[in-house]
């Protein structure tokens, strides 16, 4: 009877979690000799995202304002930015972007279940429009990570050491 209650249990400790899925992923990494660098590679690859908690620990880090202060202030950003977008004006920031209200207009689609033309409305939704200067820094900073790779990748391929030209 307690074996049979706990087979519905697949809740683990985040170790033994980390193991298995180690344990399932290493063939997949065959170079890879560590359990810890395997494990180490895959959180990096599964938690790319910057999310809310991860930008108060930068702010207070990198400024040395206390987390809970910098909790505050962002909540009352994205709470003023809300509001300002719900009266129907707009938010510029200077060298980051706009949050802006964009005007969605009529169109047509099609009700497969009925095989009836329908019509949705107009609407207004919130918008962001990055900056000039947002959209160049994010560009020229995907494309050095790109062309890092690419020479890496070219380098690899090459079978002699001469030196490979960097573009």
């Amino acid at each position: 009877m307690k074996n049979a209650e706990n087979q519905g249990n697949t809740s683990y400790s985040p170790i033994t979690a980390l193991f298995k899925c180690t344990n399932y992923y290493q063939p997949f990494f065959p170079n890879i000799k560590e359990k810890g660098d395997l494990c180490a590679l895959l959180l990096i690859n599964k938690y790319s995202v910057m999310r809310k908690a991860d930008i108060i620990s930068r702010i207070s880090t990198e400024t040395g304002i206390p987390k809970v202060d910098v909790l505050v202030t962002l909540e009352t950003f994205f709470h003023t930015v809300k509001d300002t977008l719900s009266r129907g004006e707009s938010v510029h920031v200077r060298g980051f972007g706009s949050f802006i209200i964009k005007t969605k207009a009529k169109k047509f689609g099609r009700d497969i279940r009925r095989n009836t033309t329908i019509v949705i409305p107009a609407r207004k939704v919130p918008a962001f429009k990055p900056s000039k200067s947002f959209v160049s820094l994010v560009i020229d900073k995907l494309a050095d990570s790109n062309n890092t790779t690419a020479v890496e990748e070219t380098r690899e391929d090459s079978g002699n050491n001469k030196p490979v030209l960097e573009q």
